[in-house]
């Protein structure tokens, strides 16, 4: 078995054991050892809003950055947001201190992520977290992470909340 084989079998195997857990996200390689084709924001997703619930997914490849930030959509005019959760799944391509993670507009730091497992160079983090960050017509959440050195790496993001008439 080749080693992209064996990463993407775990990968594959990591997704399934994530989603039988009721995980809300999945471990994902970093650009490095995808196709080099893949680069910023890839599966674009529209935000789902039901009954006012809203739930949006993104993912970002970073190549080569000290830093990896990701846009969510912005909030519809006459619309207010309460993200009320952020879960990301982190991958990286080596070993770097994380420096700051957070969500901004306004920046509320994040609890800092879990490492899971690494494998094959590649390390997998997880971080969930409950909070209240509001988000006013036209801004959009921000993700980022700054790992104080240049390195690959790929966030895979879901934030949920409660979308509002704004009075």
């Amino acid at each position: 078995m080749t080693r992209q084989a064996c990463a993407d079998s775990w990968v594959r195997a990591g997704a399934v054991a994530l989603c039988l857990l009721g995980a809300v996200t999945t471990a994902v390689l970093p650009a490095k050892s995808q196709n080099r084709q893949l680069k910023g924001t890839v599966e674009p997703r529209a935000p789902r809003i039901v009954n006012g619930y809203y739930v949006e997914v993104k993912q970002q490849i970073c190549k080569d950055l000290s830093y990896c930030t990701m846009s969510f959509s912005a909030v519809p005019i006459g619309k207010f947001l309460i993200v009320t959760y952020v879960s990301c799944s982190l991958s990286t391509i080596g070993t770097a201190q994380m420096k700051y993670f957070f969500i901004a507009s306004p920046t509320r730091a994040l609890k800092p992520p879990t490492q899971l497992a690494t494998r094959l160079g590649v390390v997998y983090l997880q971080s969930s977290e409950e909070l209240k960050a509001m988000f006013q017509a036209r801004n959009a959440p921000v993700v980022s992470v700054n790992w104080g050195s240049s390195i690959d790496s790929t966030l895979y993001c879901k934030i949920g909340g409660m979308l509002r008439s704004a009075l």
